[in-house]
């Protein structure tokens, strides 16, 4: 079976969920050149140093990423038919290649040759492919209907992160959210960070329902967010996996003041979007709402 191969290398791109950019932006590119399925190739012999996070964080937690967020990802993507980790630069380099540039021959190119920001995906958009195509498995959409008992239901996801605080959810206002929807009487979902889970726990001095599983396990996670009425969060990483699906999405706080990526200049640079608009392939019920986590604003949004 003709494969593409795709190739994401650490030396060039970050150990983000930016990778999601990345991941679809390739999806395009197969579906363009009329190839059945994609040979991922995650490339790190060693990790670049140019954004802020690169320096903050050591290359032992940049390789549990690798393994952890740039291997488990690529699941919600059905058309990857296997995943290879080199820890080495390989030899050889199989055709046909996305990017098309790999491997870069200059210093320039290798500024440019692993695309992982949203301009890259609207580019796909504007040529007619499918820009979302996430999926959760028919398995894990079985279980998070058992979970829910199959009632409405929506969720809440959560960034207490220690990087770049500011940019955290203000749980107060989330509570209140949460409360304000399970009066209307329907069951809500507070997916917590990661970060959180494993340190601090600050999500559990709220009286809310958590499902930490949904921290760990992204098949699962995003059963949870297609079967939900609506999912609600602020700007984060794990974000991607709901607009680069159909699952519904709310999210708040795109713009945090005194933040490089959070600022107008490089959001419109990165993503296109100019403040107040949503991603041009999103659904009516996938939006960016460029206003803060209070919670009068985000239950206006709720449509309830």
């Amino acid at each position: 079976m003709q494969e593409l191969h795709v190739y994401y290398d650490t030396r060039y791109a970050p150990v983000t969920f930016d990778y999601s950019n990345f991941l679809v932006s390739a999806e395009a590119y197969r579906q363009s050149i009329q190839i059945p399925r994609i040979s991922l190739n995650i490339i790190s012999p060693s990790y670049r140093s140019i954004s802020h996070r690169d320096t903050v964080i050591d290359d032992p937690e940049k390789k549990w990423r690798v393994n952890h967020i740039l291997t488990r990802l690529p699941i919600l993507l059905p058309t990857i038919s296997k995943i290879n980790i080199h820890s080495v630069i390989p030899d050889n380099i199989s055709l046909p290649t996305f990017p098309t540039t790999y491997p870069p021959r200059s210093s320039e190119e290798s500024a440019k040759v692993t695309p992982y920001l949203m301009n890259s995906v609207n580019k796909y958009y504007g040529l007619g492919c499918n820009v979302q195509p996430f999926d959760s498995s028919k398995h894990a959409k079985k279980l998070a209907n058992e979970i829910t008992s199959g009632d409405p239901y929506y969720t809440i996801s959560l960034r207490t992160s220690k990087f770049q605080t500011a940019r955290n959810s203000n749980l107060e206002e989330w509570y209140k959210v949460y409360k304000f929807i399970e009066n209307k009487g329907y069951q809500v979902f507070v997916i917590p960070d990661f970060e959180d889970t494993l340190s601090n726990n600050i999500a559990k001095t709220y009286d809310w329902k958590l499902i930490e599983f949904a921290t760990y396990e992204l098949d699962l996670r995003l059963a949870m967010y297609q079967g939900a009425i609506d999912n609600l969060c602020v700007n984060n990483g794990t974000s991607t996996i709901t607009y680069y699906s159909n699952a519904p999405v709310k999210m708040f706080k795109v713009l945090v003041d005194g933040i490089k990526t959070t600022s107008e200049q490089h959001l419109l640079l990165s993503t296109g979007l100019a403040k107040g608009e949503s991603p041009p392939f999103c659904k009516s019920n996938q939006k960016w709402i460029w206003k803060d986590d209070n919670s009068n604003d985000i239950i206006d949004n709720l449509n309830l």
